[in-house]
C-alpha cells in the first residue's frame, strides 16, 4: 500500500531515501485503524517520513505537527453536533432526514466537519447525528 502512495504521488525517487522505521509504519497503521487519521492524512504522514527534518520523529508527533489528528473525543464531537443541530440553517436537512431522506446526512456531517475544521472523525460524527436525530 505505501509503495503505491509513493508511485501515485510521483515520489518514486523517495525510494532511494532512508526508509521509515518499522515502528513508524506500525504506529501509522494503528492510528489509521483507530480512526485517528483519515486516509488522506495517512498519506501525508507517510510522505513526511521521508522528509529529512521529520524522518526521525515518531508518527504521532508528525501527525500533530501536520495538524491532521482526527477528533474522536465523544464529548467534544457531541458538542459540535449539538451546535450543528441548533443552527437554523440545518433545520430543513434535519426534517428531510427524519422524513427518510438518508442522503442529507452527508450535508450534516459536512457541517460538523466544517465546525471542527476537518478534525472530526466523520464516521463517529455520523453515528452521533443519527442517534440524536432519532430522538
Amino acid at each position: 500500500m505505501f509503495a503505491s502512495v509513493l508511485l501515485a504521488e510521483e515520489n518514486i525517487s523517495l525510494l532511494n531515501d532512508p526508509m521509515p522505521s518499522k515502528q513508524q509504519i506500525s504506529d501509522l497503521a494503528a492510528m489509521a485503524e483507530n480512526g485517528e487519521l483519515s486516509s488522506t492524512s495517512v498519506k501525508e504522514v507517510f510522505l513526511k517520513f521521508f522528509d529529512p527534518e521529520m524522518h526521525f520523529k515518531d508518527t504521532k508527533t508528525i501527525a500533530k505537527e501536520l495538524n491532521v489528528l482526527q477528533e474522536n473525543d465523544l464529548g467534544a464531537l457531541e458538542a459540535i453536533v449539538d451546535e450543528v443541530l441548533a443552527n437554523p440553517a440545518t433545520q430543513k436537512a434535519q426534517e428531510e432526514f427524519k422524513a427518510g431522506q438518508e442522503k442529507v446526512i452527508g450535508f450534516l456531517v459536512g457541517q460538523v466537519m466544517k465546525l471542527s475544521q476537518g478534525k472530526a472523525n466523520p464516521a463517529t460524527a455520523q453515528q452521533i447525528l443519527r442517534a440524536k436525530l432519532k430522538n
